[in-house]
């Protein structure tokens, strides 16, 4: 990670950013400025600084199974209606595909956990799947909707633009160092777009 001289000239709040996320390379910004006992924005420039400087060169996931069956099970409370919701999509009576949303901020929607399975693919699930969550989000009162992804997924960004997503800056408390790495971008939801599908959806 760092030779023994560059260590020393960390200070105590680096060397204990580095402590916890040695031990679960994983953890949120949220869950590491909680555990620090800082704001989750001085906590990102940190973080952000770390990379930036080489002083950490990578990061491992570890899967705890138990936290991953908590997260499953919480989320429909994590996408709740009328602050969220849960589409799943069906094709030929089998689940090929999901994505929920949750508020971020009053009238703004965040699209998470858009996924469409192998079998899915080639069938516009993806498509449908975002159309349909941004009807929810209008008929729920949000006026605009955001997500982030990680640059290399592509394919993921390829979507986003087909039906009106635009890039946009990121939000202040994402160092600008990671914008190599991540992206956000932006769609009003009074835009119209036609729909149709063969897939059955279910709002959740």
């Amino acid at each position: 990670m760092t030779n023994s001289s560059e260590y020393d000239q960390l200070d105590d709040l680096d060397r204990m950013i580095l402590t916890e996320l040695s031990l679960d390379g994983r953890m949120s910004l949220t869950a590491l400025a909680k555990k620090l006992g800082i704001s989750k924005t001085p906590c990102s420039v940190r973080v952000g600084r770390l990379v930036s400087e080489g002083v950490i060169v990578g990061f491992r996931a570890v899967l705890d199974p138990i936290e991953y069956a908590r997260t499953l099970e919480n989320l429909p409370s994590i996408h709740a209606r009328p602050k969220g919701a849960i589409i799943l999509a069906s094709l030929d009576g089998d689940y090929v595909g999901c994505v929920m949303y949750q508020e971020m901020a009053p009238k703004l929607a965040e699209v998470k956990r858009l996924f469409v399975a192998e079998s899915g693919r080639g069938h516009g699930v993806g498509h449908i799947l975002l159309t349909e969550i941004f009807r929810y989000m209008k008929n729920d009162g949000y006026e605009r909707t955001q997500f982030s992804s990680a640059r290399f997924l592509t394919h993921a960004r390829d979507l986003y633009e087909k039906v009106g997503f635009e890039e946009i800056p990121l939000p202040q408390d994402i160092p600008d160092e990671l914008a190599e790495t991540v992206y956000f971008m932006e769609r009003a939801l009074n835009v119209t777009q036609n729909q149709s599908s063969t897939l059955r959806d279910n709002a959740v």
